[in-house]
């Protein structure tokens, strides 16, 4: 992205995961082995461009201190598709037979259509840097420059392999890393075990998709005013450690009792901490590159 200032190979990054999840609706054993191919191939590739090249972008635009809650807007869209698919899937699930497909199938078409249709409009609505954006005019596109430059410091914004280099000589890039991979790990793991976890409670496979709403909706919210109390403050590190004692107690009210009512609490403030570390730690990187 540094290196090649347009938006096309961004879009393409976008536009790809949708297809595989499209494609994926189609029962035939022959699609199924090459979409397995390319499923170990590919997803983890694009998905180790698309995060860090959203928290990229979002940076040549906001200042640091403006980040974290612009960071949060786009994960906590996260934990609604959480919250909406489980919605969408109860619905789906009525369609079983249709067209001669499971119902698990007609999930991953209709909800891979729709990523696709909205992802076409990346191309004319993303511009690459605020100098290149038509919507803002002049006197403005100076502004936000100023205010970048005024925040980040004179960094450089060309590419160099010794930047690369130095980047992974710091220190500050591992730890960013290790905050990121164990935030990751109850993220993905509420996402796949949390129907489980609510059908064990005695609700049917149905009950249990609508029943995943609520921790996704508690989610979206606290990641959101988390974050924005700590842009408002600049005091992140409370606020996350807040929501780390919330999870702490989720987790051991989910561990601890039978009781569906208590363990369905456990879960809701477990989910509350699922989302919050990226957008905390990735204000905290530099802007660009390095500093020379």
């Amino acid at each position: 992205m540094e290196k090649k200032a347009n938006s096309e190979p961004d879009v393409a990054i976008t536009y790809a995961p949708e297809v595989l999840a499209e494609a994926q609706g189609f029962d035939g054993p022959a699609t199924k082995r090459l979409l397995r191919k390319l499923d170990w191939h590919l997803i983890p590739f694009m998905s180790l461009i698309y995060l860090p090249g959203v928290n990229y972008y979002i940076t040549q635009w906001y200042r640091k201190s403006e980040c974290g809650f612009r960071m949060a807007l786009f994960f906590s869209a996260a934990t609604l598709a959480g919250a909406f698919g489980g919605i969408l899937a109860r619905g789906i699930a009525e369609m079983h037979g249709v067209g001669g497909l499971s119902a698990w199938s007609w999930i991953f078409i209709l909800e891979g259509l729709l990523s696709i249709i909205v992802s076409f409009t990346a191309y004319w609505a993303i511009y690459d840097y605020p100098a290149t954006a038509t919507f803002l005019t002049t006197k403005e596109r100076i502004e936000v420059e100023r205010r970048l430059d005024e925040d980040h410091g004179h960094l450089s914004n060309d590419f160099d392999v010794k930047y690369v280099w130095q980047a992974i000589k710091d220190w500050k890039i591992y730890i960013h890393m290790m905050i990121c991979n164990a935030g990751f790990c109850p993220i993905y793991s509420f996402a796949l075990f949390s129907p489980t976890i609510i059908r064990n409670m005695g609700y049917t496979a149905n009950d249990a998709q609508l029943m995943s709403v609520p921790p996704y909706v508690f989610a979206c919210f606290f990641t959101i005013a988390g974050s924005w109390f700590g842009d408002r403050y600049r005091r992140r590190g409370v606020f996350l450690l807040g929501f780390q004692v919330l999870a702490i107690v989720g987790f051991a009210l989910l561990a601890s009792t039978s009781n569906p009512t208590i363990q369905y609490t456990g879960l809701v403030l477990a989910a509350s901490e699922s989302t919050r570390k990226y957008p905390w730690a990735s204000p905290g990187m530099a802007a660009t590159l390095v500093e020379v």
